[in-house]
């Protein structure tokens, strides 16, 4: 079996990360694949800052200078996908799918950046929306390939163990009994009854 090192970073803006050091952790850690988060960059950007020695597919989002969602790989990605949800959402810059041919084997990689949110507000509507799309793509992203991976910053504690002030937290975007519903189905058994779901 061929090893796969895999790294996924929310880079908070990935010119920022490099001034920080992140090219030379990164030259440390003999990534094969790297997933990044809030790149708020170019494609060229990333390319600059990369280098010639990684396949870089990237999804900006619409809103320049915003998100952002990247996969930087030792592999030619054979084919990627960008679209998440009904045609008039816009999932630009916060999901990406990459199929890389690795050993023989196809391995798919998302790098995604779910919505933040703030509890009654359009920003949590959006959340929703995009945890219903992920729902959907899911079971698809299965079909698809077994072997599938999904990293980036997520967004929501999925349980007690995933927050330190879990108690104080039960109301807020991130911990809300509804957003870890969400996850209940991800991670349990297809088609499994989940609390706290509505």
């Amino acid at each position: 079996m061929t090893r796969l090192r895999l790294a996924s970073v929310n880079v908070n803006g990935i010119r920022a990360a490099f001034r920080k050091g992140m090219g030379d952790w990164l030259a440390t850690r003999d990534v094969d694949v790297l997933a990044l988060q809030e790149v708020r960059a170019s494609s060229d950007d990333l390319a600059g800052l990369l280098g010639d020695e990684w396949d870089i597919v990237h999804d900006p989002a619409t809103a320049k200078g915003r998100a952002g969602v990247a996969i930087a790989s030792r592999h030619s990605a054979h084919v990627h996908r960008v679209a998440l949800g009904a045609d008039d959402f816009d999932s630009a810059g916060r999901w990406l799918e990459a199929d890389y041919e690795i050993g023989g084997t196809t391995v798919t990689v998302v790098s995604t950046y779910v919505h933040s949110g703030e509890v009654d507000t359009p920003k949590q509507d959006e959340k929703w929306k995009f945890l219903d799309a992920m729902t959907e793509r899911l079971p698809k992203l299965r079909e698809h390939n077994p072997l599938a991976v999904v990293v980036g910053d997520l967004n929501v504690g999925h349980d007690q163990r995933d927050i330190k002030n879990w108690k104080g937290n039960v109301k807020r975007a991130g911990f809300l009994p509804r957003e870890r519903a969400y996850f209940s189905r991800f991670f349990g058994e297809q088609g499994a009854e989940v609390e706290g779901a509505d």
